[in-house]
């Protein structure tokens, strides 16, 4: 899973027009047991992701999984909600959220019938 998961990565960030300095540009905040990090095209050249803003998830785990659900909130309430891997990228916007910084979680989860089992998450900053 993990394998066809980065190859899949890197077939979307090829895709995507992405360079290699800018995959190298990660938020290093990485979630529980080191489960996963937030890759963008680094537009800004500051490392960080920013509204409007494509991203993806490296996934780094042994066990098996779904989904990484996103939510975005800017003053505690949700402007942003997503699932990946479909689509494999995210576009860091909404009709809610129209602009600025937010707080985002992204949460790696699994199912089990009707039992979800959270692996991982991690929160970062999406900036104006």
């Amino acid at each position: 899973m993990r394998r066809s998961l980065i190859v899949a990565s890197v077939v979307a960030m090829a895709m995507w027009g992405v360079t290699a300095d800018a995959v190298g540009k990660r938020n290093n905040k990485l979630g529980t047991d080191g489960i996963l990090k937030v890759v963008m095209a680094d537009q800004s050249f500051d490392g960080a992701p920013h509204w409007g803003d494509r991203i993806t998830f490296e996934v780094n785990t042994t066990q098996a999984w779904n989904q990484v659900s996103v939510v975005c909130t800017q003053n505690g309430e949700v402007v942003y909600g997503a699932v990946w891997p479909y689509p494999s990228i995210l576009t860091l916007s909404s009709q809610a959220w129209e602009g600025g910084a937010a707080d985002c979680a992204a949460t790696l989860m699994a199912f089990s019938g009707a039992k979800a089992t959270t692996i991982g998450a991690i929160t970062f900053t999406v900036n104006p």
